[in-house]
C-alpha cells in the first residue's frame, strides 16, 4: 500500500526547497555551508584583511547585477565534483527556478582578490556569467579544477594578464602542494616588526634615561652643599656626564617612539593612493555601468 507523506514531512521538504540565504557587505570569519544555499548576494561581499572565510562544498552563490565578491583576507572554497561550490548569475535558471530572465555574460561583476589578500584556494567550482570571472591583483592564488563559463571579458587574470582558460574545461593554477602550501601562510610584515623593535627600544631608552637625570639631580645638589672646590668641582663633573647620558637616552627615545608610531601607521594605512585604475565595463538586464577597478 502507498503511504503518503504526512503534512508535517511536506512542510519542511517545502521550506528546504524554498530555503536560500541573502548576503550582502562584510562576510569575513563566516563559514557558509550547502544547508544555507543558495545564497544570493544583493550587495557586494567582501572578505576584509585578516579575515577568513570557508565556503563549503555544494554552496551556490547567484550574485544580482553591479555585485561580486572581493577578497582582502583569506578565502578557501573546497567544493567536489559531484557538488561544487557554484559562483553565478541570479538569472542562471538551473539554479535559480524563479528566474524569469535568462542568465547571460556580464550579469555580475566576478570575483576580485586584492594584492593583499592572505590567501585564496578555490576547488571543484563554477564560475559563470560574469563580468571578468576571477581577477587577481597577486600571483599567489591557487585554482584546482575551477569550471569558467560565458564570462563576459575573460575568466581568469593575474595582475591583469590574461590566462588561456577554455568555457566548460577543468583548469588549475598553482595546484602544485608546495606552492599551495606557500600561498595559505600568512606573509611576513616588515614593517610591522620594524614598528614593535622601535618602539620597545624607545621606551627601552626613555626608562634608562630616568636614573642619569636622577644622578645629575643628585650631583647638582652635592655640589650646592659642597665646602671645598675639589668637591664642588668633583660634583660638578658627575652631573656634567650623567646629563650627557640622559640627554642622549631621551633623544633616543625622542626618535624612536615617533619612528614607531609612523611605521604602524604605514603598515595599517587604509587609504594609500591606488597605483592604477582599470575601466571594466558593467552590462546586465537592469541597466549598464563601468567598474572601476583599483589596483595598489
Amino acid at each position: 500500500m502507498l503511504r503518503l507523506p504526512t503534512f508535517p514531512v511536506l512542510l519542511l521538504l517545502c521550506l528546504r526547497l524554498c530555503a536560500q540565504t541573502t548576503l550582502s557587505g562584510n562576510i569575513g570569519g563566516m563559514t557558509l555551508e550547502q544547508a544555507g544555499s543558495p545564497y544570493t548576494v544583493t550587495e557586494t561581499i567582501t572578505i576584509q584583511s585578516g579575515k577568513t572565510t570557508t565556503i563549503k562544498a555544494g554552496c551556490v552563490f547567484l550574485f544580482k547585477p553591479f555585485t561580486g565578491l572581493e577578497v582582502r583576507g583569506t578565502l578557501t572554497a573546497t567544493g567536489t565534483q559531484e557538488a561544487p561550490v557554484v559562483f553565478t548569475s541570479a538569472y542562471d535558471a538551473q539554479y535559480n527556478q524563479k528566474s524569469e530572465q535568462m542568465a547571460n555574460p556580464f550579469d555580475w561583476n566576478g570575483i576580485l582578490v586584492g594584492g593583499e589578500a592572505q590567501g585564496v584556494h578555490l576547488s571543484n567550482f563554477m564560475l559563470c556569467y560574469s563580468v571578468f570571472g576571477i581577477k587577481s591583483l597577486q600571483a599567489g592564488i591557487v585554482i584546482e579544477n575551477g569550471i569558467f563559463r560565458q564570462n563576459g571579458q575573460y575568466h581568469f587574470t593575474i595582475n591583469e594578464s590574461v590566462k588561456a582558460v577554455q568555457d566548460n574545461f577543468p583548469y588549475s593554477y598553482n595546484a602544485d602542494k608546495k606552492i599551495k602550501d606557500s600561498v595559505t601562510r600568512k606573509p611576513a610584515r616588515p614593517l610591522k616588526v620594524a614598528s614593535v623593535c622601535a618602539g620597545v627600544a624607545g621606551v627601552a631608552c626613555a626608562i634608562a634615561a630616568v636614573p642619569f637625570f636622577s644622578k645629575a639631580a643628585r650631583a647638582n645638589s652635592d655640589g650646592n652643599n659642597a665646602r671645598l672646590q675639589a668637591d664642588i668641582e668633583a660634583a660638578r663633573k658627575r652631573e656634567s656626564s650623567a646629563i650627557v647620558s640622559a640627554s642622549i637616552l631621551a633623544g633616543s627615545a625622542g626618535l624612536l617612539l615617533p619612528t614607531a608610531v609612523v611605521l604602524y601607521m604605514m603598515d595599517n594605512r587604509k587609504d594609500a593612493k591606488p597605483k592604477k585604475v582599470t575601466l571594466a565595463p558593467i552590462l546586465g538586464s537592469d541597466g549598464a555601468g563601468i567598474s572601476l577597478l583599483f589596483r595598489f
